[in-house]
């Protein structure tokens, strides 16, 4: 048998053995069973560390351009559903545009509950009026995502911008992929903070 030799540091001497008496077993024997488990941890996480390893060789970080549009829609839902998360919201994907949504995002504490709409880009859209939707969209320069109410948004855009002289008032839809710096302001406290 292999004989072993384990070196303890003085302010954790006074821990071991406080446990030991704990535990109603010796010093030595103690220090053999934290090794045991210690061992028993390392090799469990290195051998599943190597497994996923091995099982995702060929996996690659995707090229967001290579996706095809619904392909896109899939990736930016999972990617703002984390990002909601991390503020104590659970999504739940929608199938088929309930209300005007994509997706619900609700609160842990069961009073934010919002509809939200995927977009790629800045977006108000006359279907949504009234409907109290959440726009949400990932700048593509900078990356930071947005989460604005539209019916506000419209609103400040026909009191600010020159929304009223644009395709909006024919066909109700007005997209925006490089917005203004006075349009960015508005939109600085619908900035989602990402870690």
């Amino acid at each position: 048998m292999k004989q072993i030799t384990i070196t303890v540091e003085e302010s954790a001497l006074e821990w071991v053995e406080i446990e030991a008496a704990n535990r109603h077993c010796s010093v030595s024997r103690l220090l053999g069973q934290l090794l045991e488990e210690r061992m028993r941890r390392d090799v469990t996480y290195s051998e599943a560390l190597q497994g996923w390893m091995i099982s995702h060789e060929t996996a690659e970080p995707i090229v967001y351009a290579d996706l095809n549009a619904r392909q896109k829609e899939n990736y930016n839902f999972h990617k703002v559903a984390a990002v909601l998360a991390e503020f104590g919201f659970t999504s739940i994907r929608l199938s088929d545009d309930w209300k005007g949504a994509d997706f619900l995002a609700l609160h842990k504490d069961g009073e934010k509950d919002l509809k939200v709409q995927l977009k790629g880009v800045y977006t108000l859209d006359k279907d949504y009026l009234t409907k109290n939707i959440w726009i949400c969209f990932r700048h593509a320069r900078t990356g930071a995502w947005y989460l604005y109410p539209h019916d506000e948004a419209l609103k400040w855009a026909l009191d600010n911008t020159n929304l009223a002289n644009t395709s909006w008032p024919r066909s109700g839809l007005w997209t925006n992929r490089a917005p203004s710096k006075i349009l960015l302001a508005w939109l600085s406290p619908y900035v989602i903070p990402t870690k």
